[in-house]
């Protein structure tokens, strides 16, 4: 049996969720080190193009990289539920328009307003999939259960069930870390340019902060969405796979 290398043992969601969040925090530290004492924007770029220019050594990239994976691992740390109920709380309530709440989605929009796995969405997807007799049979979700357990129920059964999906999932969820680990890797950047710029008093680091801080409303504004994804198709693999077994069932009747 071949010896697996040790980066094929890398999961995708360690890669994005993890290594890549985690990159960017290093990134954010190292360019205020280099922003904290330049002069202007052309000391800045000379120092930033001799750090590219000059010799690379295995040492400082081993270091970054490791950083990168435990400063990754301790925003992977943080629940999920924590960006996504209080900060995408408080911050979709500051970019709403008019327009976007009148829009022909916003309706829908508001389907993910309670918590994860978002029941009044799933329960709307079932309505229409029951109303075109995409699926029959099919229970209504009781509001008193924790449906953070069933969701996990489904995600295990269709994995055992159905292993083809196994690689849908684990995309899915990659997805869904990296969007919560750049939401955390964002705040941090515009934070440590914000106390290097205070540090300073220079404008320089305000060239990390602000597009720091655009990633971060981004992330924080789509993160819900992106969960909602994951539940919807876990859910309707969940029904499909369902759905199969009863029709098997029929047919050995």
């Amino acid at each position: 049996m071949p010896i697996q290398p040790p980066l094929g043992r890398v999961r995708m969601v360690d890669f994005f969720g993890v290594l890549l969040p985690g990159l960017y925090v290093v990134a954010s530290i190292g360019f205020a080190r280099l922003a904290i004492g330049a002069s202007g924007l052309d000391d800045l770029s000379g120092r930033l193009a001799s750090h590219l220019n000059g010799e690379t050594k295995l040492y400082p990239v081993v270091v970054a990289v490791f950083a990168a994976y435990i400063l990754g691992s301790a925003i992977r740390a943080f629940p999920i539920s924590v960006a996504d109920n209080v900060i995408g709380s408080a911050v979709r309530p500051l970019i709403r328009t008019r327009i976007v709440e009148r829009s022909s989605n916003a309706e829908f929009r508001k389907l993910y307003d309670d918590g994860f796995p978002y029941r009044a969405m799933l329960e709307y997807v079932g309505r229409e999939l029951e109303r075109t007799h995409s699926v029959t049979s099919l229970r209504a979700l009781e509001r008193s259960v924790d449906y953070r357990v069933v969701f996990d129920y489904w995600k295990t059964y269709v994995r055992i069930k159905n292993p083809e999906f196994t690689t849908r999932l684990h995309e899915l969820e990659a997805r869904t870390r990296m969007f919560h680990g750049f939401l955390w890797a964002a705040l941090c950047g515009t934070l440590v340019a914000l106390v290097t710029w205070c540090v300073g008093r220079s404008p320089l680091p305000l060239i990390w902060a602000v597009p720091s801080f655009l990633i971060f409303l981004i992330f924080a504004i789509r993160l819900r969405h992106v969960r909602g994804e994951e539940a919807l198709h876990v859910y309707c693999a969940y029904l499909v796979q369902q759905q199969t077994e009863n029709s098997d069932r029929e047919r050995a009747r």
